[in-house]
C-alpha cells in the first residue's frame, strides 16, 4: 500500500476534559503520523473533536482519505483509537493528539470482515459472508501492571507491555467464526480471563487454557461475566437459542412479581475459574459488570412495557396472539 502516515482522521471523538485545558487545531509531523493541537478555550469542560485525515504515497500519487475508527479507549492519561481503515490498527496518543504511536496489522480474516475484498468478490458472496458479523473491541489493563494492556478486535487478542507502544498479535481461539471475544477480565492476581460464545480462556502470563461453559455450549449465546474477587466466584450470563425474547422478556417481567420461571437461560456461577459452571436461582439473562468489588446484574428486556394495560385493540393483533403476551 505504500508508506502510510496520518494526518486528519475523520471522526468524532467526545471526552469530557475537567483535567487538561482543551486546545485547537494546528499540524505538525511526528514519524509517520502528523500529529495536531489545539487552541485554549475559555471553558476546561469541553466536547473534544479530532479531525484527522490519512495520508499515504502510492507511486507518484498523493492519496488521503478519511480513516474509520471502530472504538476509543481512555485509560488514564492515555487515548487508544481501534481503526478499520485505511489500515487494521491500534493507535495511541498522551498528549491528546501533539504525537501519536501507531501499531498496524495484516489480518485477512479482519479485512474480509470488515469488507476490503468485498467488492472485488462481489461475484462470488456466499452465505457465509463474515463481513456482516460485528466486530466487538474491548480493552482491559492489568491490575499488578500498568503498562500491560489488552485489546480484543473481533477474535484477536492483542498485548503490550510497555502501556500500547508495541503490540503482539494473538489467536486464542482455533475458530476464528465463533471466537469472537466478547469480554475480558483480569484478576488482581493478573490472571487473563477471556470469553467467547461458547467457550472461555485463561491464562497466567504463559500458556492460554481452554473451557467449555456448559457441555453443550453452543446452544447458547454468551451474554457477559463477572468476577468476584473477594467470594473468588466467576459469574457468566448465558442466553439459551431455544428460548425466545418474547419468553425470556415475560419471564423477566415475572421475576419481579416474585414468579420464577426455571428457564434455559440464566445466570451461572464457577467457584474454580470455570473448571465448572452451576446455574443460580437467577433463570433471565443479565447484563453483569463489576461495582465496589461485587457483581452487579441488570435485566436485558425493558420490563415497563408490562406495567401499562394493553388494549383490546392491540391484543387483536398478530403479535400478541403469536407472542403469547400474557
Amino acid at each position: 500500500m505504500g508508506k502510510l502516515k496520518f494526518g486528519k482522521v475523520f471522526f468524532t471523538l467526545c471526552i469530557l476534559l475537567s483535567f487538561i485545558s482543551c486546545k485547537s487545531l494546528q499540524f505538525g509531523k511526528q514519524g509517520e503520523l502528523d500529529l495536531f493541537q489545539e487552541e485554549e478555550h475559555s471553558s476546561p469542560n469541553q466536547i473534544e473533536e479530532f479531525d484527522l485525515t490519512y495520508h499515504f504515497r502510492l507511486g507518484s500519487l498523493d492519496i488521503s482519505g478519511k480513516t474509520v475508527v471502530e472504538n476509543t479507549f481512555v485509560y488514564q492519561e492515555d487515548l487508544f483509537f481501534c481503526i478499520s481503515f485505511p489500515r487494521i490498527g491500534i493507535i495511541k496518543t498522551s498528549d491528546m493528539g501533539k504525537n501519536y504511536h501507531s501499531s498496524f496489522f495484516k489480518l485477512r480474516y479482519l479485512e474480509e470482515a470488515y469488507g476490503y475484498e468485498k467488492e472485488e468478490n462481489e461475484q462470488e458472496e456466499t452465505e457465509t459472508d463474515i463481513s456482516q458479523k460485528r466486530i466487538y473491541t474491548h480493552f482491559a489493563a492489568s491490575p499488578k501492571d500498568p503498562n500491560q494492556l489488552y485489546i480484543s478486535i473481533g477474535p484477536y487478542l492483542f498485548i503490550s507491555n510497555d502501556r500500547g507502544l508495541t503490540w503482539k498479535e494473538n489467536q486464542v481461539f482455533m475458530d476464528l467464526d465463533n471466537g469472537h471475544i466478547r469480554q475480558i477480565i483480569i484478576t488482581k492476581e493478573g490472571q487473563v480471563l477471556l470469553f467467547s460464545d461458547y467457550m472461555m480462556a485463561i491464562s497466567n502470563g504463559k500458556k492460554w487454557i481452554k473451557k467449555r461453559y456448559l457441555k453443550k455450549s453452543y446452544q447458547y449465546q454468551f451474554i457477559s461475566a463477572g468476577y468476584d474477587e473477594q467470594a473468588g466466584e466467576l459469574f457468566i450470563s448465558l442466553k439459551s437459542k431455544n428460548e425466545s425474547n418474547a419468553y425470556l422478556s415475560m419471564s423477566s417481567y415475572q421475576l419481579t412479581q416474585g414468579k420464577v420461571q426455571k428457564n434455559l437461560s440464566g445466570v451461572y456461577v464457577s467457584q474454580d475459574l470455570g473448571d465448572n459452571f452451576s446455574k443460580t436461582n437467577i433463570h433471565i439473562p443479565l447484563v453483569l459488570w463489576n461495582h465496589s468489588g461485587s457483581v452487579t446484574g441488570s435485566a436485558i428486556y425493558p420490563l415497563q412495557f408490562y406495567d401499562h394495560p394493553l388494549s383490546d385493540d392491540f391484543k387483536k393483533t398478530p403479535m400478541y396472539q403469536n407472542l403469547k403476551l400474557t
